[in-house]
């Protein structure tokens, strides 16, 4: 699951879509039940903001720890202005 976060990040970085996409799919598979929240992260990184926010609030429903972890560093915060109207998923 790290493998395909870090490579979702690097290949955005690098501008190349194609292995970026792969990456990201292959952490949808991987994380879907145990982290939804760093498929989220991936998604706000490369700036797909609204899967990002179906992914955070999955995240929320389904308690994922790493939401509350990772609530001051994520890329979600960079991601936009409806993450403050989100407070909420941080407030409980």
């Amino acid at each position: 699951m790290e493998r395909a976060a870090g490579l979702t990040i690097v290949n955005h970085a690098l501008n190349r879509p194609q292995p970026r996409d792969q990456a990201l799919a292959e952490l949808e598979t991987q994380a879907r039940d145990l982290w939804p929240m760093s498929i989220a992260e991936a998604h706000a990184f490369v700036g797909h903001k609204d899967l990002a926010f179906e992914w955070l609030q999955r995240a929320y429903d389904e308690k994922d720890t790493t939401l509350y972890w990772n609530q001051r560093r994520s890329a979600l915060a960079q991601s936009g202005s409806r993450f403050a109207l989100q407070g909420h998923f941080c407030a409980r």
